[in-house]
């Protein structure tokens, strides 16, 4: 379910909305998310130190980011989507 719901975000996100990159988060220990988003497309791109505040704690947070190209160019890319209605018009700002 978590590599499937991550697919369907980039579909949104890509062919829905038209943006030419996505940026995810995870959290350095939870391997599961990092597998699922490396197993959809997304490429590490680093490390952000410190960079959660989480209750007297900071911590670690890996950044990873996808472009439309590598999406298009993914297995994921040609898994049938099926969007019902019209985005929201905040996410369509910018665009």
């Amino acid at each position: 379910m978590n590599r499937e719901s991550k697919a369907m975000i980039a579909h949104l996100g890509f062919e829905l909305l038209g943006m030419n990159r996505i940026g995810s988060y995870s959290n350095p220990e939870n391997e599961r998310s990092t597998s699922a988003l490396e197993a959809v497309g997304y490429s590490r791109e680093g490390v952000l130190r410190q960079w959660h505040r989480h209750g007297e704690s900071y911590l670690d947070v890996n950044i990873f980011g996808m472009l439309r190209d590598d999406w298009r160019a993914s297995e994921q890319a040609s898994i049938a989507i099926s969007c019902e209605g019209t985005p929201p018009r905040a996410f369509l700002q910018g665009l």
